[in-house]
């Protein structure tokens, strides 16, 4: 279309007045069907727009002639990337490497924009320019990557390349510094980055190798090197899902440790070994093996009569734990009290004896001791509890029939909490149903830059721009203004971590405002078809992404679990068998759509052996079956919330829960009706 232009260049108006086309005007544009004269945001949008699709189908030619359109327009808000795209267009087109233009453009351009500088600047370099310049863009690029396996075969590319000596010993610092298991001479002090830069790299058995070298040393010569390394030595089991090795090495160590300990009662070395056979208690118990577990524990309290209160009254908690498991529960409130008495330094410790103290007066039906006990040590908790003892206040109340005064307490939770798990389980437990929730942000614009990016649908650039941005310090307000454009530019988990980086986060009214933010809709799409192919609860997944990634598609846990749906390669693999998902490696998991669609897949198996019973599958996902189909089998199910408040597993026990509490909130954002829980599906 020839374009007739009618220009409106504002003198002296900011970059913010620069905003594009709405969609309607923007889509018409792309079809060639605007039949009037242009403004210059929509000539603007026209040709950047066309130019991208034109570079993407590699006419070079043609995307050359229209992003050089830009090369005198300095009041697009997307110059610099125009100029960018101008250069590897035309320089592509040529089969050339202006290396001096591309060196003017570097001085200028936009922080926020430098990944894809140095992204485009060294794969056009890599076509037609020299070493030198291939070498130095290569390490360049490498700062901006995130994902480890990109940065490293950038660094690899640049350190074997041909290039002078200078650059071929930056590119040697950089890759021996950040992937030291290629360091050609590696001296003493690396070998504990060097075994774990094997861990991270999934190569277990050189991790193994290298881990072993430092074990052999002396231990007394520098005791927290060696004990680190035999942690993490131990922790590489775990992570190749072996629980019976991981066990054997726990024991290995506390072996060591207790012939250490007869030569060095040191502060230090005697935690050491409290720490260890507490592991290996909890390794015991979670194989069920509760007798093995108490023994090795009071081992430790016998043998290590000196170590810190802390420890004391860790481990006789866990001691009361396992004893509540087992139902003997005078022996469980003994070790709690116990632990109490200890008058632990760790806030935590003090305050899970002190909730399980309580909650084995509640599970005995001492509904008014309970009442009673909650009341005289509630002031000295944490007020992480807080929450917690009034919804079981509320329950306890409601078990003595005093309906009224359950009600109340749960009414009053639920108006302080909305959106946190006591608060909506007190609703739920009143018998009251939830209304959907129409939820927006202030979509003030805010940076022109943002609206053009989200306009033009680059929004890995946009998340770029973003993520610099956040980089400054900001006050609550500019944080609070500038959401909306997170969630604009789909990056859900920016968003996330700037609500929370406000000073009003926990407040349940900010929380009503942004919404939006705190409970982003990111990757619907692909979420939905995926529940869909596996006849899964997309809300239900949607919960589980916010939970285990917060969104984030490059997300990698300590446990070696990858991407939005936290999944180990071991078992993509055998899902991706099962279901034809194209997977080769661990590296695939960063993509959302496959990351998603096997996280559907392991979800629809969970559903089906949990017999679709929700908090089995979501207990499950976080800790596997096994676990599950035990407590299932040994604990009362009658009341869901007694169940899950007694899982044993704290990280599983608190997982549920955040589940829960996404799902609810999640129907509440999608549906457009109002619903009430069945407390009877979800267990």
């Amino acid at each position: 279309m020839k374009l007739i232009i009618f220009l409106l260049y504002l003198v002296g108006c900011s970059s913010i007045d620069s905003l594009p086309p709405d969609q309607e005007t923007a889509q018409k544009l792309l079809d060639d069907s605007l039949n009037r004269p242009l403004k210059i945001e929509e000539v603007w949008f026209d040709r950047y727009s066309k130019g991208l699709d034109l570079r993407q189908d590699q006419d070079f030619k043609g995307a050359c002639e229209l992003f050089e359109f830009f090369d005198s327009d300095s009041e697009f808000p997307l110059t610099s990337l125009a100029n960018l795209y101008a250069i590897d267009s035309c320089s592509r087109h040529s089969k050339t490497f202006p290396l001096e233009r591309i060196k003017e453009l570097e001085s200028s351009f936009p922080a926020g924009f430098k990944k894809e500088f140095f992204q485009v600047t060294y794969d056009l370099a890599d076509l037609y320019a020299e070493s030198d310049t291939v070498v130095e863009y290569a390490l360049k690029l490498a700062k901006e990557k995130s994902l480890r396996s990109e940065k490293e075969a950038l660094l690899l590319k640049a350190y074997k390349k041909e290039s002078s000596s200078e650059l071929k010993a930056q590119a040697e610092a950089a890759l021996f510094k950040f992937s030291p298991r290629y360091h050609t001479n590696p001296f003493h002090a690396i070998y504990p980055d060097i075994a774990r830069d094997y861990e991270r790299a999934r190569d277990f058995a050189s991790a193994i190798k290298w881990y072993k070298k430092i074990l052999k040393e002396d231990p007394s010569k520098d005791f927290d090197r060696w004990f680190s390394a035999a942690k993490r030595y131990r922790q590489l089991f775990k992570n190749m899902r072996d629980k019976d090795a991981y066990l054997k090495e726990t024991n290995t160590l506390k072996k060591r440790l207790e012939k250490l300990v007869k030569k060095d009662r040191s502060d230090k070395t005697v935690d050491a070994l409290a720490e260890i056979m507490v592991d290996e208690a909890r390794a015991e118990w979670t194989q069920n093996r509760r007798t093995r577990a108490d023994s090795i524990l009071k081992k430790a309290q016998e043998f290590l009569p000196t170590m810190s209160s802390n420890m004391k009254a860790l481990i006789s908690w866990i001691r009361g734990m396992i004893s509540l498991e087992a139902k003997n529960h005078t022996e469980a409130k003994n070790l709690f009290r116990d632990a109490i008495d200890f008058e632990p330094s760790n806030k935590k410790v003090m305050d899970d004896a002190s909730w399980n103290l309580a909650w084995t007066m509640y599970l005995d039906k001492d509904y008014a001791e309970f009442i009673d006990f909650v009341n005289e040590v509630h002031s000295k908790l944490s007020e992480d509890l807080d929450e917690k003892l009034m919804f079981w206040l509320g329950k306890a109340h409601y078990k003595q029939r005093n309906i009224k005064a359950a009600l109340e307490i749960w009414s009053e939770l639920y108006e302080k909490s909305p959106y946190n798990y006591y608060g909506l389980m007190a609703h739920a437990s009143s018998g009251a149903s939830f209304n959907s929730i129409a939820v927006s942000l202030d979509e003030t614009p805010r940076s022109s830059e943002v609206e053009w990016l989200a306009s033009v649908k680059q929004f890995d650039l946009c998340k770029d721009y973003l993520e610099d941005w956040r980089q400054s310090r900001r006050s609550d307000q500019t944080k609070k203004e500038w959401l909306a454009s997170f969630v604009k530019c789909h990056h859900a988990a920016g968003a996330i971590r700037l609500y929370y980086s406000h000073s009003k986060a926990s407040d349940s009214s900010f929380m009503t405002e942004n919404l939006a933010a705190l409970f982003p809709l990111s990757f619907k799409n692909d979420v939905f078809k995926a529940a869909d192919r596996f006849s899964i609860d997309a809300y239900l997944m949607q919960s589980i992404i916010r939970q285990e990634s917060a969104f984030n598609p490059e997300a990698r846990s300590p446990a070696d679990a990858f991407g939005l749906m936290q999944l180990i390669p071991e078992l993509a693999k055998r899902l991706s068998k099962q279901h034809k998902v194209d997977y080769s490696d661990f590296d695939d998991l960063y993509d959302p759509a496959k990351n998603v669609t096997l996280g559907a897949a392991y979800l629809s198996e969970l559903d089906e052996r949990m017999n679709k019973r929700k908090v089995g599958v979501i207990a499950a996902y976080n800790a596997g079956t096994g676990p599950i189909f035990n407590w299932y089998k040994n604990r009362s199910r009658k009341d869901v919330f007694e169940f899950i408040e007694g899982i044993a597993y704290e990280e599983t026990r608190n997982y549920v829960k955040l589940v829960l509490r996404n799902w609810i909130i999640y129907q509440q954002l999608e549906k457009t009706t109002n619903f009430s829980l069945d407390l009877n599906e979800l267990h």
